[in-house]
């Protein structure tokens, strides 16, 4: 019975009788889809090694090197950012749906799931695979299928997480070679040239000692230069970078091996 804004309330086994806030009518007041699970997946994504990824009209599959442990863009070989696959994947795995509709006709072009904008494969190396396709918006949520027979919905800014470019996905940082692996430093501009040789266990430039803190620091400072944004080779003379000797630039060598900056 309610009274004011409180009710009335007993326990089982408990000859007390209690009056309680009316707030407690919304802890108890559940329908089924609020008691039903929102998750999309179950598993926890355990050993993935391979996510096929489509986003607009961007395709690119992303490969764990099982030697290195390193996540590569397959085609080019490119090293990926290691936080934002695992953005992908902790994302994807954590996506919750919205709304419940169970409809099991993903043809049905409201969508958006025949031609989804975005798509994600991720495979594991027991085998299992994890598919999210993600179609048109309706409101403030994606209409969403996870085993590629079912329609939700889930939240648009959930669903938006998951979406990259592929300069977002590449490593931001340029690959430097080891310290002990270098052999020889050079550094071009307008003033001049300063160059470094490793020889007799020492760094010298000329007959002059360097000492290897100071040629570790400089490494170091290189390998720690953030990368922005990848740019089109196509636009060098637009960059100022289309006639390599006229440019600015670092050299490092590692036996017969060499690395322009």
């Amino acid at each position: 019975v309610e009274v004011g804004n409180s009710l009335y309330l007993s326990k089982k086994g408990d000859l007390n009788i209690y009056l309680v806030s009316d707030s407690v009518k919304g802890l108890f007041n559940k329908s089924l889809t609020d008691l039903r699970d929102r998750a999309l997946y179950y598993n926890d994504f355990d050993k993935c090694n391979e996510i096929d990824y489509v986003c607009g009209d961007q395709h690119f599959k992303l490969v764990l090197d099982s030697v290195k442990l390193e996540w590569l863009i397959a085609d080019t070989k490119y090293s990926c950012d290691h936080i934002e696959v695992a953005n992908i994947i902790n994302n994807m795995r954590n996506l919750r749906i919205s709304k419940f509709l169970d409809d099991t006709n993903l043809d049905d072009e409201k969508y958006g799931l025949t031609k989804p904008y975005l798509h994600i494969v991720i495979k594991t190396e027991n085998n299992q695979i994890y598919e999210l396709k993600a179609g048109s918006l309706q409101g403030s949520d994606t209409y969403v299928s996870a085993d590629g027979k079912t329609v939700h919905m889930a939240n648009t800014m959930k669903v938006n997480e998951l979406k990259l470019s592929l300069n977002d996905i590449r490593d931001k940082f340029l690959e430097v070679y080891p310290f002990k692996e270098l052999t020889e430093l050079e550094v071009k501009d307008a003033t001049g040239t300063i160059k470094l040789s490793f020889t007799d266990n020492k760094w010298k430039m000329g007959e002059i000692n360097i000492p290897d803190s100071d040629v570790k620091e400089f490494i170091n400072t290189l390998a720690r230069s953030k990368v922005n944004e990848y740019l089109s080779k196509e636009k060098l003379d637009q960059y100022g970078l289309g006639t390599l000797e006229s440019c600015s630039k670092i050299i490092l060598k590692s036996n017969d091996k060499e690395k322009i900056y």
